[in-house]
């Protein structure tokens, strides 16, 4: 069975979106109230409390007591070689 209210409910979002692109902002208002009140369904955000500046820790000062810092295993470790190739020129040919 179809949703008929959700119908509503987005074909009066999309109203709202249209009016405030339009510029119509007391008509974007009543839509948005009537949004509100009737589906429960906020599209004005209220204004939120300023967030509190994100701080980063001090870094901790190194001491000489502190353990070792843990290898990073996330590097990729460096390409072994085999025994290392002969430079030196060509036998003579047999002749």
């Amino acid at each position: 069975m179809r949703d008929i209210e959700g119908d509503y409910r987005s074909a009066m979002v999309a109203e709202y979106e249209s009016l405030r692109r339009a510029g119509r902002t007391q008509a974007a208002a009543h839509v948005a109230r009537a949004l509100r009140e009737q589906y429960g369904h906020e599209v004005e955000p209220r204004p939120a409390k300023e967030p509190e500046p994100v701080v980063p820790p001090e870094p901790v000062k190194e001491r000489a007591d502190m353990p070792a810092p843990p290898e990073n295993a996330a590097e990729p470790q460096p390409k072994r070689r085999g025994p290392a190739k002969k430079t030196a020129a060509p036998p003579p040919a047999k002749g």
